[in-house]
């Protein structure tokens, strides 16, 4: 990334996160609302949304469309978050949309107006995919889904992956409110797709759905105990019933769109590199719940050397004793992130209170990488999964995900 463009960026995050779709509205009607050049496919939830957006993305190329796919957070480099079949975009293509966004920027600044980070990445994004004739657009919710700036758009369809009580901050402290912030993401008449959820975050998207007059899918077992098969699996069985409606309307072959769900890599999700290493961005206790499930599936017999950090507004506590079950030991790196990451001593004191094993205090990830005495696994935040796949793989296969 060149310079002015990381200065650009780093601006943006001093204003924080803001939810509400007014300063989204005006960016793209400063831009020439690109959304109504390009068909979306809007996905919310709490867990799986970037799982299962990489899959009906490859899915749709394959089968021929030229698919793009918008996603945060980003791991390592901020042009992951916009990708056209597969491969996100470049430094110079990145440089060349900040440069017509800024002076939109410099103007609404002027009428007291401060866009967010995330607020701009989505008009980039739409602006972007807008002018590359793009099939379909795969559209990740940031956060929650009524006043996400994602959510200015019509769908050709919505999805909500599950929902379960996280960025309790923002979206409500109980599965209720939060089911009604993600269900925001429902629009008229068009149908919604959900994976797996608790009975009543279910009968609140129901409600809101027959409000819409809006199909409802809804895959089997809904609101059943982890079965025993991964999260991957129950994330391409909700794309793969995706991507049957889609093959029906569109006309195009299903056999050919779930070969193309093989061949994608989604980074730092149950990703296992060259090396033996395992790591995952499981970073609330439901996805720390199916990371537990789908390792004792995958090895029944394995304990782990866990390096662990955590983000302030996460319930680390119920993480932490959820990962205990499969861990040898736990390693906590000094660790630091704009959001606030929680410190050394926080942590030691959260995981003494939930468990007896080894813990150990490093002054960096690196060093705790060194110090792992069993199989690793990296989890518990996903910008530490980001800064262990810098110092461990390759950043072609973190940017191109097929």
């Amino acid at each position: 990334m060149d310079r002015n463009t990381e200065i650009f960026f780093s601006d943006l995050e001093y204003f924080g996160i803001k939810l509400g779709l007014d300063q989204t509205r005006m960016l793209f009607a400063k831009l020439g609302n690109p959304e109504k050049k390009i068909r979306f496919i809007h996905i919310a939830g709490t867990n799986g949304k970037g799982s299962v957006g990489a899959l009906l993305a490859a899915g749709l190329s394959e089968a021929g469309f030229k698919t793009a796919f918008y996603s945060s957070p980003h791991l390592v480099d901020i042009c992951e978050r916009f990708r056209i079949d597969g491969k996100a975009i470049s430094n110079n293509e990145l440089a060349v949309q900040v440069a017509k966004i800024e002076p939109i920027i410099c103007e609404l600044r002027k009428l007291g107006i401060d866009p967010t980070y995330f607020e701009v990445t989505t008009a980039i994004a739409a602006a972007y995919f807008a002018e590359n004739n793009v099939d379909f657009v795969i559209w990740e919710v940031g956060m929650g889904g009524r006043f996400d700036a994602t959510n200015i758009i019509t769908p050709e369809i919505s999805i909500i992956t599950g929902i379960s009580l996280d960025h309790t901050a923002h979206l409500g402290t109980s599965i209720e409110k939060i089911a009604k912030e993600k269900a925001g993401i429902i629009k008229m008449d068009k149908p919604i797709f959900c994976g797996e959820l608790p009975q009543d975050a279910q009968a609140i998207i129901a409600k809101i759905a027959a409000h819409n007059n809006s199909p409802l899918y809804l895959t089997e077992d809904n609101g059943s105990a982890h079965g025993n098969y991964t999260y991957k699996q129950k994330n391409a069985k909700l794309a793969k019933k995706v991507l049957c409606f889609l093959s029906e309307k569109f006309h195009f072959n299903l056999n050919v769109a779930t070969i193309g769900m093989k061949r994608v890599r989604w980074p730092c999700r149950l990703q296992e590199l060259n090396c033996g290493t395992i790591i995952d961005g499981a970073h609330n206790p439901q996805a720390a719940e199916a990371l537990v499930s789908s390792l004792k599936y995958i090895y029944p017999d394995r304990k782990y050397s866990i390096i662990f950090a955590s983000l302030r507004d996460k319930d680390t506590i119920k993480v932490l004793k959820i990962l205990a079950g499969i861990a040898e030991e736990f390693i906590f790196p000094e660790f630091h992130c704009s959001r606030g990451a929680l410190k050394l001593d926080e942590l030691k004191k959260m995981a003494n209170s939930v468990c007896n094993l080894k813990i150990t205090l490093t002054e960096d990830f690196a060093t705790a990488y060194t110090l792992s005495e069993k199989d690793t696994l990296i989890t518990g935040s996903l910008y530490l999964a980001g800064a262990a796949l810098i110092e461990l793989a390759n950043e072609d296969d973190i940017l191109n995900i097929y």
